[in-house]
Parts: C-alpha cells; sequence; structure tokens
C-alpha cells in the first residue's frame, strides 16, 4: 500500500516588528492627511473671517461717519430748534 502526503504548504512567518511597523506606517500617514485637512479648513475660516472683518471695519467706518454728522454742531442746533428743547445751565440731578 502506498501512503501520498499531499503537498504541505509552507506557512509564511510573519514578523511581528514588521507587522507593527507597517501598522504605525499605516496609521500615521491617515493621521497626517486628518491634521492636513483640518490646517487647510482652519485656514480656509481664517481667510473667510478676515473678509469678514473687512467688511465690518467698513461699515463701522460709514456709520461712525453718519453719527459724527448727525450730532455735530450745526446739525445739534436744528434738532433743538426742531424738536423745542430748552438748554438747561445748572440741571439739578448734579446737586446733592
Amino acid at each position: 500500500m502506498t501512503i501520498i502526503h499531499p503537498k504541505k504548504i509552507k506557512r509564511v512567518k510573519t514578523n511581528p516588528i514588521l507587522v507593527i511597523g507597517l501598522f504605525l506606517i499605516v496609521a500615521l500617514t491617515a493621521g497626517n492627511a486628518i491634521v492636513y485637512t483640518k490646517t487647510v479648513a482652519v485656514e480656509h475660516d481664517v481667510q473667510t473671517g478676515q473678509k469678514s472683518l473687512e467688511s465690518a471695519r467698513g461699515e463701522n467706518a460709514s456709520l461712525k461717519n453718519s453719527w459724527y454728522e448727525a450730532v455735530n454742531g450745526t446739525n445739534m442746533e436744528r434738532l433743538v430748534k426742531e424738536y423745542g428743547f430748552v438748554k438747561i445751565t445748572s440741571p439739578r440731578y448734579l446737586q446733592s
């Protein structure tokens, strides 16, 4: 009687250091990609904020100009006459 052995499959020995090293490379690459995308997003948000700040500065200057125009001396005199305000030289709320 002849006994035939099937072809034995040789198992490849895996080196644990090599597996850990490859895992670390993949993990660090993925982490680097995530950090890069977050950095780009923050940079975009900063640029958007700067544009918003510049438009707010322009609007603030416009509001200041209109405020100064409203409270200048000649305009105040016109408002006093228009609404009938009375100038009080010594108000009582300043007396103790």
